[in-house]
């Protein structure tokens, strides 16, 4: 019996020690300055999924020049890729966006496109969508 109780009190204190010691290591990015959300909807079909930033933050005007976060997260997974703003390019030019139907067995983001990217050119948003699922994509200032 008092065995048993000792187990539980190191599983209890091993618990609330590992509970209190790990941290999101993307919280630092909700601290960034957050450029845009520009996807934030619930995608009811699994498959590869190209989404297309216009550049544009949320007053509609372009970015600056510089480094930039983009995050991904679906359900409890957050995912970030680094992309890099030049100045200058046509609008519309990168856009590729398109849905096709496939299966993943993992939500996963795939490496932005292209990178480096001009910012009036836009940026390409790749991720593979295992099943329905809220989504949500957002950029911050690096």
């Amino acid at each position: 019996m008092r065995y048993e109780m000792q187990r539980i009190i190191i599983y209890i204190l091993l618990t609330l020690s590992l509970t209190l010691s790990c941290q999101n290591p993307l919280k630092e990015e909700k601290k960034k300055e957050k450029v845009i959300t520009f996807i934030d909807d619930y995608l009811i079909d699994g498959g590869q999924y190209f989404f297309y930033w216009n550049g544009m933050d949320e007053n509609r005007t372009f970015v600056d020049a510089g480094d930039y976060i983009v995050l991904f997260e679906v359900k409890d997974l957050q995912m970030q890729e680094m992309v890099t703003a030049q100045s200058g390019g046509t609008p519309n030019e990168n856009n590729v966006s398109r849905f096709e139907p496939s299966f993943w067995r993992d939500n996963e983001l795939l490496e932005p496109f292209p990178n480096p990217f001009k910012v009036q050119s836009g940026l390409n948003v790749p991720i593979h969508l295992a099943s329905a699922a809220r989504v949500k994509i957002s950029i911050y200032k690096n």
